[in-house]
């Protein structure tokens, strides 16, 4: 129901079914929203948006900061500076009306397993509470892309945000590709759903484990500081040379994966798995969480042990699929490089500027590790914390 109403009749590339509406996207994805190039273009927003949450730390001047709230509004900036430009008038009218879509997504519709239960929506109104949050949203979009239409671009296409990008490639039929203005909507929909707390959320997780291992967290933060000794401020050039904050990152994703189920898959052929009939066409949900702390993969799945990632070839859904934090196959989140770029920097400069402790006095053993499940995998309680800013 949602990739129908919200999504403009599945115009979008997470979940659209297979056929040519969604390769085209998906190459669109690949070559150029998510290419090489172009996260590496948005580096500066990246920086610039971690260098003013680190501002607002400083201000508290040791009183507790809640930390889930300050990263979920770093992470909503920088992708809306990604996807709009810093001058747009819609950001916030946007951000609300993706908070109430966000809510719709994040809760469970009977049809999508049942679709012979559809009337169920109609008779609790959640079909009319979609259709008026699509339309509220489709009235901001609107209202986005006239902005786009209307300004003068100076030629080069790295000064491009994403929907000058997406309106470029419809206006000029690029890479033989026809783009309706529906597609560019429901793109820009999907990079929101996809990114906007994913990034915030994995940190939050990250800080959570670091204050309940101590050594842990004092063994990354040597490492940052040891290797960025000197320098006043953390550019992304200087992450390659912090590998065990690729460590913790990746066991995070591991114990805590943003999206514990996987988009949901759709059969193309009737096959036998494990004894069970899984006809053509049947929806298949993947659950990634449970894959990543079964023991017949994992030594020791329930213990945050980031020296596990130390010595593997694992990677991110490229060819174990026990690990696949982002998804696997054709399907794997076309905007890996940029959220990895995002929490590597943020999580830098979290741990290079500031030690941390909970409020009160409190152990690092009291800090509760509740999950609130929905689209992504939060903590059920903001993570509040008390940052010493390091000399």
């Amino acid at each position: 129901m949602v990739g129908k109403i919200i999504l403009y009749n599945y115009a979008d590339f997470g979940l659209a079914p297979y056929g040519k509406t969604w390769s085209k996207l998906r190459k669109i994805c690949t070559v150029e929203l998510f290419s090489l190039k172009r996260v590496m273009s948005f580096k500066f927003i990246r920086e610039e948006e971690g260098n003013n949450l680190v501002e607002k730390i400083m201000m508290a001047k040791g009183s507790p900061v809640n930390l889930s709230e300050m990263l979920l509004s770093l992470s909503n900036a920088t992708i809306a500076r990604a996807a709009f430009g810093k001058g747009s008038t819609q950001q916030k009218r946007f951000l609300l009306a993706m908070k109430k879509t966000f809510e719709y997504l994040s809760g469970f519709n009977v049809a999508d397993m049942f679709p012979s239960w559809s009337f169920v929506g109609e008779i609790s109104g959640l079909r009319h509470g979609m259709e008026q949050v699509h339309k509220e949203m489709d009235c901001v979009l609107n209202e986005i892309i006239e902005e786009h239409e209307g300004k003068k671009l100076d030629g080069d296409d790295m000064n491009e945000d994403l929907v000058d990008v997406l309106l470029r490639i419809k206006r000029n039929g690029e890479m033989g590709l026809s783009l309706t203005m529906e597609n560019v909507k429901a793109v820009i929909l999907d990079i929101f759903l996809a990114g906007s707390d994913s990034s915030s959320t994995a940190i939050e997780w990250a800080m959570t484990e670091l204050i309940r291992h101590p050594i842990v967290m004092l063994k990354a933060q040597l490492e940052v500081r040891k290797v960025l000794n000197g320098k006043r401020t953390i550019e992304e050039g200087d992450i390659s040379k912090l590998p065990y904050l690729n460590q913790v990152i990746k066991e995070t994703l591991r114990l805590h994966p943003t999206g514990p189920l996987l988009v949901p898959r759709l059969c193309r052929e009737t096959v036998e798995l494990a004894g069970y009939t899984i006809p053509v066409e049947s929806r298949v949900v993947i659950n990634a969480w449970a894959m990543m702390r079964d023991p017949k993969y994992w030594e020791d799945p329930e213990i945050f042990r980031p020296e596990r990632f130390e010595d593997t070839t694992l990677d991110f859904g490229v060819a174990n699929f026990e690990y696949i934090p982002f998804g696997g196959g054709r399907r794997i989140c076309p905007g890996i490089s940029f959220a990895l770029a995002s929490m590597e920097l943020w999580l830098a400069q979290l741990l290079f500027y500031f030690d941390w402790e909970l409020p009160g006095g409190r152990s690092p053993q009291e800090l509760d590790v509740e999950e609130a499940f929905g689209l992504t995998l939060t903590r059920k309680n903001d993570l509040c914390l008390v940052a010493t800013y390091h000399e």
